[in-house]
Parts: C-alpha cells; structure tokens; sequence
C-alpha cells in the first residue's frame, strides 16, 4: 500500500479502494495519470511486458505512457483500463477546484 500511494494515491474502482494522497500541484495531468497507470499494473501483479501484450502494444510503448514520454488515444486508456479491471479517475487539485 506505501508504494501505491507513494507513487500517487490511486482510486481503483470497484473493489478496491486506497486513500487519495495530495499530489504535487505542478505535476500535469498526463504525468498524474501515467503513475496511476503503473501503480494499478504492479497492484495488480502484472509485469510491464504482460500488460503490454495484454493490451496489444509493445512493452516500449507501456513504457512511455508509465514515464509520461508519450501521448496516448483515450481508446488505448480504454484498453489499458479493460485489462486492469478498473477505472481511472483523475481528481483535480483541490486549489483548481
């Protein structure tokens, strides 16, 4: 649970739950979502390569989208989001709110 909210502070939805943690406000959305991204595969135990290959994408790609290097469709956050069985909110910082 450290490494999971230390990496971000993620919402899994349905059945898991782990508290939200403040994230840093100069970080961008897109950086946000891909630490969410690799915090939900290693709580899920997969490995970068499984989910890759789960997902239909090379293990390069998954890379660049967990580091925040590459832009991705909505429909490939889709597929990434079907293979983990689970959905990925993101909450804005409470100063935007």
């Amino acid at each position: 649970m450290e490494l999971i909210s230390y990496l971000c502070g993620v919402i899994i939805k349905p059945t898991t739950m782990i508290p939200q943690k403040k994230e840093n406000a100069d970080m961008s959305v897109e950086m946000r979502l891909a630490r969410r991204i690799k915090a939900i595969r290693i709580l899920r135990g997969y490995k970068q390569k499984e989910l890759a290959d789960l997902c239909g994408m090379s293990s390069q790609t998954l890379s660049n989208i967990e580091c925040g290097k590459s832009d991705f469709r909505i429909g490939t956050l889709k597929t990434i989001e079907e293979v983990l069985q689970c959905t990925l909110i993101l909450i804005p910082n409470e100063d935007l709110i």
